[in-house]
């Protein structure tokens, strides 16, 4: 009685479009399944129900694969201080405490570079029944009974992730996908992603069994985005250079970008802004010329996390990234973004980045509340 007590508190902590997203999940057990909801509406407390219930049903043990470390502080946030399960965090915990975790958070990364190094280590480079993909794989196999839960979906049918995870899981495992964008631009069936259908475009990732638009969620629980398109023409001595070549960094960040930028800047100097490129040397260009921080690949984990902390703390105002912030990055209180180059005009990529804006902080809603202002998107 008192465990089916606590698991009834815990479950009020979920709205309810994500008590309706459990059900949906639990209504088609043992077959894999996904689902989808906008940035910002809380899948990670979606995931960690699931994971709850998973483990207070029986034992087991649970892998949440994320994109970035970014992800797994989110996870691991969530997990400890709303649910109360302690999860092993791979690259960051002692190794030891792996064959007693029941809950382990990794990057897509890091498991696919440990089945690399378990095949290589194999007489023929050919996987093995258990513990041929690595140490947490191991675990995994070993369980009676197991979850994956793949965080941001959408990665699950590049060749190598789709292999590792087929190679993982079996009657007694399952997977879980979750994710705001489910769609690729290169995708099979991808119509039927973009227009809502049950269906999803990758057969390991079973049906789409819940989705919730952000249509129905804002104002109550997303933030109302603006969206402001702004159109540079690319003029004198440029055009020269976009015409030799069309995907030149120069192109991307030309002399109307410039002045652009510089006015948008001077215009939103009090709000917690972000920039994004494509490219590191625009980051770094952009920061040189603006005195504002670099965030891309090369920054060490440490250094990143205490950007983004103070960042999210507003004792640093602006920050231009790369796509390393596009997906699983937290900023309630972010107000302004402006995009100065994406991937080739990739939709997913646009709707990740605009799902940053998304979150509520409560000075955010208080400025909407009070003046009418509403995050915007350049």
């Amino acid at each position: 009685r008192i465990q089916k007590k606590e698991e009834a508190l815990k479950m009020q902590l979920l709205r309810d479009y994500q008590k309706s997203a459990v059900e949906a999940v639990r209504s088609v057990l043992p077959e894999n399944c996904c689902v989808v909801l906008p940035c910002g509406a809380g899948k990670t407390r979606v995931g960690a129900a699931l994971t709850s219930e998973f483990l207070e049903s029986s034992p087991g043990c649970v892998v949440v694969l994320c994109l970035r470390r970014e992800g797994i502080r989110q996870w691991k946030r969530e997990l400890s201080q709303n649910w109360g399960i302690s999860a092993y965090e791979a690259g960051a915990a002692q190794p030891g405490e792996l064959t007693t975790s029941q809950v382990i958070l990794v990057t897509y990364h890091r498991m696919l570079c440990e089945r690399r190094r378990a095949l290589a280590e194999t007489s023929d480079g050919q996987p093995e029944a258990g513990g041929s993909s690595g140490s947490i794989a191991a675990r995994l196999c070993a369980a009676d009974r197991g979850l994956l839960i793949a965080d941001e979906c959408h990665m699950v049918p590049a060749p190598k992730i789709c292999e590792l995870l087929s190679s993982l899981l079996s009657s007694s495992r399952r997977l879980v996908g979750l994710t705001a964008t489910l769609l690729r631009e290169s995708g099979v069936n991808k119509e039927a992603a973009e227009n809502g259908e049950g269906d999803v475009p990758w057969p390991l990732l079973g049906k789409c069994v819940f989705r919730e638009t952000f249509a129905n969620l804002a104002p109550e629980y997303l933030a109302p985005v603006r969206c402001v398109e702004v159109s540079v023409p690319v003029v004198g001595e440029w055009r020269k250079i976009f015409k030799k070549q069309q995907l030149a960094p120069a192109v991307c960040l030309s002399g109307g970008k410039w002045t652009v930028l510089e006015r948008l800047l001077a215009k939103h100097a009090d709000d917690s802004l972000l920039i994004t490129v494509e490219r590191c040397e625009q980051a770094r260009q952009i920061a040189t010329m603006f005195g504002i921080i670099p965030i891309d690949g090369s920054v060490p984990a440490a250094q990143m996390k205490d950007y983004l902390e103070r960042f999210r703390q507003r004792k640093i105002l602006a920050l231009v990234a790369t796509h390393v912030l596009d997906d699983s990055a937290d900023f309630p209180e972010l107000f302004v973004m402006i995009q100065m180059g994406g991937h080739f005009a990739s939709r997913r990529q646009e709707q990740q980045r605009l799902g940053r804006l998304l979150r509520w902080g409560p000075v955010k809603r208080r400025r909407f509340e009070e003046t009418g202002a509403r995050p915007t998107f350049y």
